[in-house]
């Protein structure tokens, strides 16, 4: 499938949310960090994978069964370094109180 590009906030409330664009309001979704499983992709060394029993979207919170996890796959517009970095962002705020933004993902479908 054709990748879209997204905006991405990572919050202190361990949540990864992904806009349109750096310019909407509103999430087309978010990722609860505290129980996702955040992860390299083996064949794409600037990917990043994100599964989740948990998605929100448009406020309403969806739970899944096991086996039928959403998965994100993003992937980093400047490489495997940034990549490591978002995922140790992202593994520190699940449980950290820290904030950080970035505009350079593309999301797969």
């Amino acid at each position: 499938g054709l990748s879209k590009s997204r905006h991405v906030v990572c919050t202190k409330a361990g949540f990864l949310h992904l806009f349109e664009s750096k310019f909407h309001v509103h999430p087309k979704s978010s990722v609860n960090l505290h129980t996702a499983k955040v992860m390299t992709v083996d064949d794409d060394a600037c990917a990043i994978a994100i599964e989740s029993d948990e998605i929100v979207q448009s406020g309403v919170t969806f739970w899944r069964g096991k086996s039928s996890k959403k998965k994100h796959m993003l992937r980093c517009a400047q490489g495997s370094v940034e990549r490591d970095n978002w995922i140790k962002v992202m593994k520190l705020f699940a449980t950290v109180e820290t904030a950080a933004s970035s505009d350079v993902f593309s999301e797969s479908p």
